[in-house]
C-alpha cells in the first residue's frame, strides 16, 4: 500500500516535467510582477545589489557636475 502506482514511464515523465515547467513559470512571473512594483526591486534587500565601494566617489562626482542620470 506504501508504493506509488507504476506507469510506463514516458507519459509520467513528460507530465511531471510539464507540471514543473508550469509550476516555475507561474513563481517567475508572481515575483517579477512584484519587483517591478514601486520600490519592488529597490526596497528588497534579498536581491537588492549594491554599487562596489570603489565606484562610491565617481557616482557622488557625477551627481555633482548634474550627471545623476548616469549614475
Amino acid at each position: 500500500m506504501n508504493q506509488l502506482p507504476q506507469s510506463d514511464g514516458i507519459s509520467s515523465n513528460t507530465d511531471i516535467a510539464s507540471g514543473l515547467r508550469e509550476a516555475l513559470n507561474n513563481i517567475i512571473d508572481k515575483q517579477v510582477t512584484k519587483l517591478t512594483l514601486k520600490d519592488g526591486f529597490y526596497r528588497n534587500d534579498l536581491i537588492k545589489i549594491l554599487l562596489p565601494e570603489k565606484l562610491h566617489k565617481v557616482d557622488t562626482a557625477l551627481r555633482t557636475i548634474g550627471f545623476g542620470n548616469l549614475a
